[in-house]
């Protein structure tokens, strides 16, 4: 919910990229209140270990196809990426690399290994990483279910959703995806939103009580 709550800062974004999708349907929104009033929106959050997605009708969780897979966040694509490069390099990576890998997939920043730079817009690495989330994004799909004919919109939050939302738009094509520039921030962004408004309505019942 914090990352659907933070869509409230995100509003010309989402109307970008709506306008990338005519076939769609949708008309850009005038503001946050009439995001909540009309659309059905899915948040998918890949975390470390769990790609997790939400979906939100018009406002309210739908959690009858909302759901959780394991073995399928960052470290899955980190680990199925590094036994690709030791394939190739014919050497085991060790731990102490794996943080420098990780965010070497990230930020796309190349990565070191004994002098060697290994770029990671590499087509094999891609593909790798590719490999890693498809059967996670496959586990989602199964679970939203016939609900996916309802929703307008995806919306990517985490740290890194780059290659779920590559897997998810060549599934469906016609699907308009959001991922927010600092999209890492989205789900903390979000519950600040919503601890303000709770603060805010909280003062403004005590001055009514006053």
């Amino acid at each position: 919910m914090g990352g659907f709550y933070s869509l409230n800062r995100h509003i010309d974004g989402i109307n970008k990229v709506i306008a990338k999708y005519p076939q769609s349907g949708l008309k850009p929104l005038a503001d946050w209140n009439q995001l909540v009033d009309t659309m059905t929106i899915v948040t998918v959050d890949p975390g470390e270990y769990t790609l997790d997605w939400l979906l939100v009708n018009r406002g309210r969780p739908n959690t009858d196809v909302s759901g959780a897979a394991a073995d399928a966040g960052r470290h899955r694509v980190m680990t199925t990426v590094k036994e690709h490069l030791e394939s190739k390099i014919g050497r085991t990576i060790a731990p102490s690399n794996l943080n420098r890998l990780n965010n070497s997939l990230r930020t796309g920043a190349v990565f070191k290994l004994d002098g060697r730079a290994i770029d990671m817009a590499d087509p094999e690495i891609l593909a790798a990483a590719r490999r890693a989330v498809r059967d996670p994004v496959g586990i989602m799909m199964n679970g939203i279910k016939g609900a996916w004919d309802i929703i307008d919109t995806v919306v990517m939050v985490g740290g890194h959703p780059a290659h779920y939302a590559e897997e998810i738009a060549e599934r469906m094509p016609d699907m308009p995806i959001y991922v927010p520039k600092h999209s890492v921030f989205a789900n903390v962004e979000g519950l600040q939103l919503i601890g303000e408004g709770i603060a805010k309505a909280e003062a403004l019942a005590g001055a009514e009580a006053a």
